[in-house]
């Protein structure tokens, strides 16, 4: 009996492996194509305590974070039309100057079928670095651009429209 869910599963009823290479972010309302996005991680530290008594277990508490969390993201640096990298050069290196607070990004995952199947809400980032690939002469590698960001939270959600659907709603 094929399942009805159009989140999770295939027309076969079975489950339809998301892909992570259609993805694009969209930063203050603008699509900011990256080739790249990693660290996309949520991480709390720890720290051990041995209680008295029956010594066999130890408890984990949670600790106060002592490393940051960075997203990195990474394009290829585009070469055509003048005006266009004029105006998207001048755009993008303002939102994404070093020292810059961003207030959220979204980056969002399509399935195989195009829909937009999950977004990944990140908050409160400040751009920490900016920086090009090695520039060599005797190799014929693509120019990338690479920035690093400091991020306080990542939500995973799914879009509105589809968690309605999956509720029921």
């Amino acid at each position: 009996m094929p399942i009805n869910d159009p989140i999770a599963f295939d027309t076969r009823g079975q489950a339809d492996p998301l892909p992570s290479f259609n993805f694009i972010a969209y930063v203050r309302a603008l699509p900011v194509p990256f080739s790249k996005i990693s660290s996309i991680e949520q991480v709390v530290e720890t720290q051990t305590l041995q209680e008295g008594g029956e010594n066999r277990y130890v408890r984990s508490l949670r600790a106060p974070n002592t490393k940051e969390n960075l997203l990195v993201m990474e394009h290829g640096v585009l070469s055509g039309d003048l005006l266009f990298d004029a105006v998207w050069g001048a755009a993008t290196s303002q939102l994404f100057k070093v020292g810059n607070a961003i207030s959220c990004i979204f980056i969002i995952v399509k399935g195989n079928d195009q829909k937009i199947r999950r977004m990944y809400a990140v908050y409160d980032l400040v751009v920490k670095k900016w920086s090009i690939s090695e520039l060599d002469a005797s190799r014929s590698n693509l120019l990338i651009e690479k920035l690093e960001l400091s991020y306080q939270r990542i939500d995973r959600t799914l879009p509105v429209g589809l968690a309605a659907q999956a509720l029921g709603i």
